[in-house]
């Protein structure tokens, strides 16, 4: 797809990202580079740690064990800067990540959101992350314990008014079953067939926008449109998966840092796990999706 293609519907294309300056994030650009010289230290932002405040039927399932056994080969050879996609492992339509699942030393897994209401003027990014791959403390501590380093990680973005959090928790702080994960006072749930977060979190001070950390609460829904049951390997060992899991849904957003009525708009969700560190397969990461109308049929890519 080209530039000139435009965005779906009058909307905006959306980048992914984990940073308040829209940078980092989904789309990890030299992750090693990043986690080892702490660039990500605006995830912090001088305020400390902060712990205190459509297919045939195949496999999807995970052992509880580290994806590493009985993965067959990939496809084809490349590079996992975006020209490759591995192995397809199969899915099974009734089937969601599980968020009880085990994340072993050195790895990281992550519940992505992002989305565009239909006015075009605003956008959110959510992640959910267990072994939070942009955590400088997660680095330092040896990686040994992914789930003492855990974090919701909301951006709001508007016309008027930007708005993003991330405080990073420890084990204490997380509770988790197969369906449902709570990271502090906030919680992200399979239910009734879609996706629900609902969110108290601190916003950091942005300039122009506050100068101070303010409360930022609020709630998400996801109504999928397009719901994918197949896990793609993106390396060729298989040691990282992707799972689009609703390449298309709708949303529905109220926020104590939007208008009243919240917004809607189109929205999408994937998963991704790995084994082992990020930095050990990748040396950057660039990710970008959309949608396009052509003779009555939507083309993601």
């Amino acid at each position: 797809m080209s530039d000139s293609d435009g965005p779906p519907y009058g909307g905006e294309w959306i980048s992914a990202s984990a940073g308040p300056d829209g940078s980092g994030g989904h789309g990890a650009g030299h992750v090693r580079a990043a986690v080892s010289s702490n660039r990500g230290r605006a995830l912090r932002s001088a305020i400390p740690r902060l712990d205190g405040i459509v297919s045939t039927a195949g496999r999807a399932e995970f052992s509880e064990g580290a994806l590493s056994g009985g993965r067959q080969c990939a496809s084809g050879a490349g590079r996992a800067d975006g020209t490759f996609v591995g192995q397809d492992r199969g899915g099974n339509p009734s089937y969601r990540p599980p968020f009880d699942r085990q994340v072993p030393p050195g790895g990281y897994c992550w519940w992505y959101i992002d989305a565009t209401s239909d006015c075009g003027r605003y956008a959110l990014t959510v992640i959910a992350f267990i072994g939070s791959v942009f955590s400088p403390y997660y680095h330092w501590s040896g990686r040994g314990k992914p789930q003492n380093h855990v974090a919701l990680n909301v951006a709001l973005y508007g016309r008027d008014r930007n708005s993003w959090s991330m405080t990073e928790r420890g084990e204490g702080d997380l509770v988790r079953t197969q369906n449902s994960m709570q990271i502090g006072s906030s919680s992200i749930v399979y239910v009734d067939g879609g996706l629900e977060i609902v969110f108290d979190e601190t916003a950091l001070p942005w300039p122009g926008h506050r100068l101070m950390p303010s409360r930022m609460s609020g709630r998400i829904r996801l109504e999928p449109q397009i719901q994918n049951d197949r896990v793609f390997d993106l390396d060729p060992e298989g040691h990282h998966i992707w799972w689009p899991v609703f390449p298309r849904a709708r949303v529905r957003v109220e926020s104590n840092h939007l208008p009243k009525d919240g917004w809607q708009g189109e929205a999408y969700h994937d998963f991704n796990f790995g084994d082992r560190v990020l930095e050990e397969d990748f040396e950057h990461w660039d990710w970008a999706r959309g949608a396009v109308r052509r003779s009555g049929y939507d083309n993601l890519v």
